[in-house]
């Protein structure tokens, strides 16, 4: 461990290289809707009661920086579920019913066609969006004639959406038109419904967790503490590390790694593993404490992984503590870290 302390690896993890990760966006039920119309060979389909329908679930997207916090996007598949149901008729001459309209356990899926680049700030972008049905039970009880069933499950529907995704204080927020087509009605009766509206959805970034135990150490008898202030932003470059109740003029480092263990270590435990990276030597000075500001911006290393968003790395501190007898060195807890663009 003595050899450990006396190399300084100045760490700077991550660059400014072209990076990307997948998030699970959830639906703002109270923004996420669409109105329909429709028409059929029989006369115009009428809304039976209301013509606002809901929409909730998630969807997943890709999204990649590069030389600027959101650069990409790739919409790809998720769940939504439509409430309530639609319920409608088809108006005939002087008013008469000629049918009742049902479509049921609607639920379906949207994606973009292809990548699609983002504008710098707003994040505007137009993409070739494909939504399809993964459920949804067509009938139609006509007045005369025998009633018309049909699974719209796998139908899809494509279309051109000018939207926007963009970085928010905790995470990312995106807007896009919703536009689908439901035809071919059945044997019988032709027609086709016009489903307009809008998706809006967040992703919310998980805030840095603190895991693993803390053995009292001669500074404190209830261990050394990691902390964190900042944003989990990698664009942001603003995340500090923070080593407290260590003890005083001594040496240590912060270091990260991929996996979380809690193995006895030293004096305290090792709480990061699959393979570590070590960070610059530090002194805790009469204030027994370390802080470390990371940095995002510049290449890191040779030998040491970078930083990308969508990734998730542990950090935990290391320090000596010879008057602690035993091993003579010991260790805070850990913190986990979800990276976000």
């Amino acid at each position: 461990m003595r050899h450990i302390l006396t190399i300084s690896a100045t760490l700077l993890l991550a660059s400014t290289s072209f990076a990307q990760g997948d998030y699970r966006f959830i639906l703002d039920t109270n923004q996420s809707g669409f109105t329909w119309t429709g028409d059929t060979s029989l006369g115009p389909v009428i809304p039976d009661s209301t013509n606002q329908h809901t929409i909730s679930g998630y969807s997943y997207i890709t999204v990649s920086n590069g030389s600027w916090a959101l650069e990409t996007g790739d919409i790809l598949l998720g769940n939504m579920i439509v409430t309530p149901d639609i319920h409608a008729w088809v108006s005939g001459p002087f008013g008469i019913n000629l049918a009742d309209i049902d479509i049921t356990n609607i639920s379906f899926s949207a994606r973009s066609l292809n990548p699609f680049n983002l504008s710098p700030g707003a994040g505007s972008f137009t993409a070739n969006m494909e939504t399809t049905f993964l459920s949804g039970n067509l009938t139609v009880n006509p007045l005369t004639g025998d009633t018309i069933n049909e699974d719209l499950t796998g139908t899809s529907s494509n279309h051109q959406a000018t939207g926007n995704l963009y970085k928010t204080a905790n995470g990312m927020h995106y807007t896009i038109p919703l536009n689908i087509s439901v035809s071919a009605l059945g044997v019988g009766v032709s027609g086709s419904f016009d489903l307009i509206g809008t998706l809006v959805g967040d992703f919310v970034a998980v805030p840095p967790s603190l895991y693993c135990s803390s053995a009292p150490n001669s500074a404190s008898s209830f261990g050394a503490q990691i902390g964190y202030w900042g944003s989990t932003s990698v664009s942001s470059n603003n995340l500090t590390l923070i080593g407290s109740s260590i003890p005083t003029n001594q040496f240590g480092i912060f270091y990260y790694g991929p996996n979380a263990i809690e193995i006895p270590f030293g004096n305290g435990y090792r709480c990061v593993g699959g393979g570590v990276h070590r960070m610059n030597v530090m002194h805790s000075g009469a204030t027994g404490s370390y802080q470390k500001d990371l940095d995002f911006t510049s290449p890191a290393p040779h030998g040491c992984p970078e930083v990308d968003p969508g990734e998730t790395w542990r950090f935990q501190c290391w320090f000596r503590d010879p008057p602690g007898g035993g091993s003579t060195f010991n260790l805070t807890n850990a913190v986990s870290v979800d990276f976000i663009p």
